[in-house]
């Protein structure tokens, strides 16, 4: 579980108990866990579906990372990465895969 609410700034995550600042563009990486992308930002949810990833509500999610679903489900990373970043920035971008 991470160690800040959803009204702080996303742009801070913990990372091995220190505060790391991302850039807003890249709030969501590789290593991001499935829960926590979830529970900060919910409106990724519709990306999950879109690329036809069970991860909402998934009992894994809080112990898979972005990487480990898209691999399981064989799809790709960055583009995947890509539209879960445009999600959270709020600029529509309308890929399908």
């Amino acid at each position: 579980m991470l160690a800040w609410s959803v009204l702080e700034v996303p742009e801070q995550y913990v990372e091995e108990r220190k505060v790391v600042t991302m850039e807003p563009s890249r709030c969501i990486q590789a290593h991001s866990l499935i829960d926590d992308v979830i529970k900060i930002y919910p409106e990724t949810v519709s990306i999950f579906i879109r690329y036809r990833l069970h991860c909402p509500g998934c009992l894994l999610s809080p112990f898979h990372t972005v990487a480990d679903s898209v691999r399981e489900y064989h799809r790709d990373l960055i583009p995947f990465l890509e539209d879960l970043n445009q999600a959270v920035s709020g600029v529509p971008r309308g890929r399908m895969e």
